[in-house]
C-alpha cells in the first residue's frame, strides 16, 4: 500500500465528510426545531449530530418523507467517516509496524497498533468527549463494523449501533497520530 496515495484518499474522503456534515446540519435544522434532533457543540466547537429520536419523528406533525430524507443524509457521512477511520488505522499500521493490513474491523485494526499509539489515541478521545477507558472500549466495539453494516443501503441498518460523536472524535485522535 502506497502511503502517499492512502493519504490522498483520506484527504478526499475527509473533505467529502466535511461537506456532507455541513449539508446534513443545514437539512436537519428543522428537526432540531421540533425537538427531534440534538446537536452538540463539541469537540473543538464543531457541530456533531449526536442523537436522533426516531420515535418522535414518526409521531410528529412534520412530513415524514421529508424528515426521513433529511435523516438519511447522515448515511453517506457515517459511511465515509467509518471508512476513513479504517483507512487511517491502516496508514498508522503501515507507519508504525511497516506492513499493510486488510479488513474492515476497526477494533481488530486498532488492537494491532503499538501500545503507546493506542494509549495516546484513547486518552485523546477520552478528553474530547469526556468518557472513561471502559466507555471507549464499549463504543469502539459498538461502532466496530459500521462501514460493513451501512455500506449496502438495502440491508437492514441498526441505527442504534452508531455514535457519530465517538466516530468523529476517534478519527480526530487518529489523524493527529499520522506522520
Amino acid at each position: 500500500m502506497d502511503q502517499d496515495k492512502l493519504r490522498q484518499t483520506i484527504k478526499i474522503f475527509e473533505m467529502s465528510i466535511d461537506l456532507l456534515e455541513q449539508k446534513s446540519l443545514e437539512g436537519l435544522s428543522r428537526l432540531q426545531d421540533h425537538n427531534q434532533l440534538q446537536i452538540d457543540e463539541k469537540p473543538s466547537d464543531s457541530k456533531f449530530i449526536t442523537t436522533i429520536n426516531f420515535a418522535e419523528v414518526e409521531n410528529s406533525d412534520t412530513n415524514i418523507a421529508e424528515s426521513t430524507k433529511k435523516m438519511f443524509q447522515l448515511l453517506p457521512q457515517t459511511l465515509l467517516l467509518s471508512f476513513i477511520i479504517e483507512l487511517t488505522l491502516k496508514l498508522l499500521l503501515i507507519q508504525s509496524i511497516g506492513k499493510p493490513f486488510r479488513g474492515h474491523d476497526i477494533n481488530s485494526l486498532f488492537k494491532k497498533l503499538p501500545i503507546n499509539n493506542k494509549k495516546a489515541i484513547i486518552e485523546d478521545v477520552k478528553k474530547l468527549i469526556g468518557i472513561g477507558t471502559t466507555e471507549f472500549d464499549e463504543m469502539l466495539k459498538t461502532n466496530n463494523r459500521v462501514f460493513e453494516q451501512w455500506r449496502y443501503h438495502f440491508e437492514p441498518i441498526d441505527l442504534s449501533q452508531v455514535d457519530l460523536l465517538f466516530l468523529k472524535s476517534f478519527y480526530l485522535a487518529l489523524r493527529e497520530k499520522v506522520n
